[in-house]
């Protein structure tokens, strides 16, 4: 015979089981993720997501967001024809015709914690964000950091003079 509290609990995992909802696409965790994946992702926030292969034979997603363009790199990779990749990066490069100063460029890395800037043959100015995947990381901290980095572009615009 059942004790009253092993009757309570097999009622409540039984409740917990009937109403259960499973998690949305949103909860999803990804401890990698691929392009296609990514690219989904992107365009159901509102950005725009295009694919293209490079030489190397990875792929870079090409966006844009408040006026700029921007691509979105994926690193440390599996194998195969539809690799997942465990690290994302963000990445915008600016051409201008007066480059910042080495100044301005190490100002902007003092100020900014998790966004690095650097000039690139002395004219192209990089400015980077990373995000690891190891662990898993739900889908929404992947909408932030893209989020983030759409305002951090604007900062790092105006702060070079562009």
């Amino acid at each position: 015979m059942l004790s009253w509290r092993s009757s309570v609990v097999a009622a409540m995992s039984l409740l917990m089981a009937v109403f259960a909802v499973p998690a949305s696409a949103q909860d999803q965790v990804f401890p990698d993720i691929s392009v296609d994946e990514m690219v989904q992702m992107m365009v159901q926030w509102g950005y725009p997501a295009e694919v293209e292969d490079l030489d190397d034979g990875s792929q870079v997603i090409r966006s844009s967001a408040a006026g700029l363009n921007f691509d979105v790199n994926f690193f440390n990779c599996g194998e195969g024809k539809w690799p997942r990749c465990r690290d994302l990066q963000w990445q915008i490069a600016f051409n201008p015709r007066q480059p910042p100063t080495l100044d301005v460029i190490n100002q902007w890395n003092v100020d900014w914690r998790f966004a690095r800037a650097y000039l690139y043959q002395g004219q192209y100015v990089y400015m980077e964000f990373d995000l690891r995947l190891t662990g898993g990381v739900s889908a929404e901290t992947i909408r932030e950091y893209t989020m983030s980095y759409e305002t951090l572009m604007q900062e790092f615009a105006t702060h070079i003079g562009w």
